[in-house]
């Protein structure tokens, strides 16, 4: 359990570094392939709901600690639009339950790159959707940016009932 666990995220790191120093249009193509695969990945998992098992994904919503940096050293501590403008567009494709929106974030959310620069922070979202099943949607509980460019947003009921159902 643990060991393979450990070996997928190693992997996934090694992956999410190939795609990084490949660039350009194959790497726009590996990461939807990379994206559609942790996906699949949640989709496997969601057989363990009936065996009582909750699946749960945390990552960050935005994860830029590049401009993180330059914010800070520039005494900018408000969110900047394109922060805001991401966690917005992330938010409606979750409640409207679009994943393939979300799959292809970098080439549909104007500020999908800029707001992670790589793609392992927001993986954990796509397994959970995987998980959540086909047409899943959810229900914002959370909402927060700390340090104006790393948002946090916390979902229930990706799969409409699976909290209700906790004992």
């Amino acid at each position: 359990g643990q060991a393979l666990a450990a070996l997928m995220g190693q992997a996934l790191v090694e992956l999410v570094a190939l795609v990084t120093r490949v660039g350009g249009a194959l790497a726009a193509l590996m990461e939807l392939a990379l994206a559609a695969l942790v996906t699949r990945a949640g989709q496997a998992l969601a057989a363990l709901r009936g065996e009582g098992v909750l699946v749960v994904g945390s990552g960050a919503y935005t994860h830029n600690l590049m401009e993180l940096r330059g914010l800070r050293m520039q005494g900018v501590t408000a969110e900047p639009d394109w922060v805001r403008g991401f966690a917005e567009w992330t938010d409606r494709a979750i409640l409207e339950g679009r994943l393939d929106d979300l799959l292809a974030y970098r080439q549909r959310n104007p500020h999908g790159a800029r707001n992670h620069p790589t793609e392992e922070h927001l993986f954990p979202l796509h397994v959970a959707f995987g998980a959540a099943g086909t047409g899943a949607t959810g229900r914002a509980l959370h909402r927060s940016i700390t340090h104006g460019t790393l948002a946090m947003t916390a979902y229930a009921d990706l799969d409409v009932s699976v909290i209700d159902e906790l004992p």
